[in-house]
């Protein structure tokens, strides 16, 4: 059974997953995104607590094959396509193997070679149903942290803050394209598994700008 991975969500629907689980009518419980697998890292921990003790398995819905709402000037600018590399794919599952999910579940991916690129190679797929696998193949693409804010100019003050450690704007590469402004930081030292946090504090704003600032993305 797939549902969402809000129990409350899943309860609004319908969906009485605690008692199923209870009264062993699944077996297998597969954790989603609504509206598609876009998400970095599904919070299964919810229904990993419900399951345990039981003989019902917690299955984490993997990423979906297109990516969401990719931005233009990322495909101008740094030739990204819009659809998840195999590096992505092994570290999303990774990152549910870890929280105890006990498989992955791909959706919509088939479509990639159809739809995006008849050169994609699905190898990630044969990949992240094993976790001793994943844990020896290559997850991070770059070791830097690529942020994308609108109508950032250069008269404008931001602090920036990954996991409480000041990045410093100036170490940043920036790039920019109509009014997305890139910058990318440098922060193999900053990054650590699991949860990551990122804070943007506006301390001056160009005064010329009546447009507000808009982080759109942030990625490693």
């Amino acid at each position: 059974m797939r549902v969402p991975f809000d129990l409350d969500e899943s309860r609004r629907e319908g969906m009485e997953v605690p008692t199923w689980i209870r009264e062993q009518i699944v077996d297998t419980v597969i954790v989603a995104s609504a509206g598609g697998g876009w998400n970095y890292r599904l919070p299964i921990e919810a229904y990993t607590e419900l399951a345990a003790g039981t003989t019902c398995k917690i299955v984490a819905q993997n990423l979906d094959g297109f990516r969401e709402g990719g931005q233009r000037s990322a495909k101008v600018l740094f030739g990204e396509g819009d659809y998840y590399s195999a590096e992505m794919h092994r570290a999303v599952a990774a990152r549910h193997w870890e929280a105890g999910a006990d498989g992955i579940y791909i959706w919509n991916q088939d479509w990639i070679k159809f739809a995006k690129d008849d050169r994609f190679d699905p190898q990630s797929w044969r990949e992240i149903g094993d976790p001793d696998v994943l844990s020896s193949a290559p997850q991070r693409p770059k070791a830097a942290l690529r942020v994308l804010v609108e109508q950032l100019t250069s008269l404008d003050d931001v602090r920036f803050e990954l996991n409480e450690a000041h990045l410093d704007a100036a170490s940043a590469t920036r790039r920019y394209n109509y009014d997305d402004c890139w910058l990318d930081f440098p922060v193999t030292d900053l990054l650590r598994k699991g949860w990551n946090d990122l804070s943007l504090t506006v301390e001056e704003r160009n005064p010329h700008v009546d447009a507000p600032l808009v982080v759109r993305s942030a990625k490693p």
